[in-house]
């Protein structure tokens, strides 16, 4: 019951700069990130596949999601996740993305 009211009363206090910051930079990787999924999807389902370096462009956005989700939670630590089935720490990778 503590722990409930305690974590309400520090999700009601307004963000600073620098998290909202954070929080857009995420939430820009996480759409961009998952605009890429669509788009690969999108090519195999239509049997397509790029000319060249067909995982490029998944790696290099998963890349900016996973360095933007763990600039997050250093400055926001309630953000932290459940662990992923891979190992991946909490903090450096959101299991449900």
């Amino acid at each position: 019951m503590l722990l409930a009211v305690l974590t309400s009363v520090v999700a009601a206090q307004p963000l600073t700069k620098e998290q909202s910051e954070a929080l857009d930079t995420y939430n820009q990787a996480l759409s961009d990130f998952k605009a890429i999924l669509a788009e690969r999807r999108a090519q195999i389902a239509a049997k397509e596949l790029p000319e060249d370096k067909p995982g490029q462009a998944l790696y290099t956005g998963r890349n900016a999601m996973i360095s933007a989700y763990k600039d997050l939670t250093d400055l926001l630590p309630s953000k932290i996740g459940r662990q992923s089935k891979f190992g991946f720490p909490p903090a450096y990778f959101d299991a449900d993305n």
